[in-house]
C-alpha cells in the first residue's frame, strides 16, 4: 500500500482511486474525463518562428536568353484556303471549256454575220 505521506515534500499524498471493473457484456469502462465533462486547452508559443519568413530566390548565374537562343522566325507562305481552292478549281474549268467551245465552234470575224439581237449566224457546213 502506498505511503500517505510525499517524503521528499513532506505534503500529504491523494489517495489513488481504484479503476472500476471491467464489465461482463464487454462494452469499455465509464471514462471518468468524459464524465465530469473535462476539456483540455493548450496554447504554444514560440519566441522565434518554425519556418523562416519567404525570401525570393537569388538571381540564377545563367539567364534563361542565354541558355536558349531566340528563334530567327522564317515568313512561309501562307497556305490558300478551300474558297481560294476551289475558286482556282473552278477557273481552270471555265477556261478549259472556252478552249474546248472555241476549237468546235470558230468565232465569227466577219461582223456582217452579227444580227441586231447579238445573235449570230454560224456556217457549220464547212
Amino acid at each position: 500500500m502506498p505511503s500517505k505521506h510525499c517524503v521528499a515534500y513532506g505534503m500529504q499524498a491523494k489517495p489513488i482511486e481504484e479503476a472500476p471493473a471491467a464489465s461482463t457484456d464487454g462494452s469499455p469502462p465509464p471514462c471518468a474525463w468524459a464524465k465530469a465533462q473535462t476539456t483540455i486547452t493548450a496554447t504554444l508559443q514560440l519566441q522565434d518562428p518554425l519556418y523562416p519568413p519567404w525570401q525570393p530566390p537569388p538571381m540564377p548565374a545563367v539567364s534563361l536568353q542565354q541558355l536558349i537562343p531566340k528563334r530567327q522566325f522564317v515568313k512561309t507562305e501562307d497556305k490558300p484556303t478551300a474558297s481560294q481552292v476551289f475558286q482556282a478549281q473552278v477557273q481552270s474549268a471555265v477556261k478549259q471549256l472556252a478552249v474546248d467551245y472555241h476549237k468546235v465552234i470558230p468565232v465569227a470575224r466577219d461582223w456582217s454575220s452579227v444580227h441586231h439581237d447579238n445573235s449570230c449566224c454560224i456556217d457549220l457546213s464547212s
